[in-house]
């Protein structure tokens, strides 16, 4: 991380991979910053506590969606090797896996 001044701070972070590679690091109030992401993912968080996503989502086709039956949640999964569980109140994700395989069917099973 660089200061206004482009000097290097000697603080640094590491993000997971399947959020992809950074594209552009935005200042926040304070010590937050955002991140965001070659797959279009935002993160935001510090250097010293990490990052978390504030905005995730697919970034190709979306080949599989499932329903929960009996909670506020659903799956999605897609070409671009992403399984998500989203919960639908908050709109926001509740976890994101890299599967490492193109996902073309998404089964809930309680």
């Amino acid at each position: 991380m660089f200061d206004p001044e482009m000097n290097p701070t000697g603080l640094e972070n590491t993000i997971e991979g399947h959020y992809g590679g950074v594209r552009v690091v935005a200042e926040g109030r304070g010590s937050q910053i955002f991140i965001g992401t070659t797959k279009n993912c935002i993160l935001h968080g510090d250097l010293e506590l990490g990052f978390s996503p504030a905005v995730l989502g697919h970034v190709d086709e979306l080949w599989g969606l499932a329903a929960h039956p009996t909670l506020p949640q659903f799956a999605t999964a897609g070409w671009d090797r992403l399984l998500q569980l989203w919960d639908g109140l908050s709109h926001s994700t509740v976890w994101s896996k890299d599967i490492d395989v193109c996902i073309f069917i998404v089964i809930i099973r309680t």
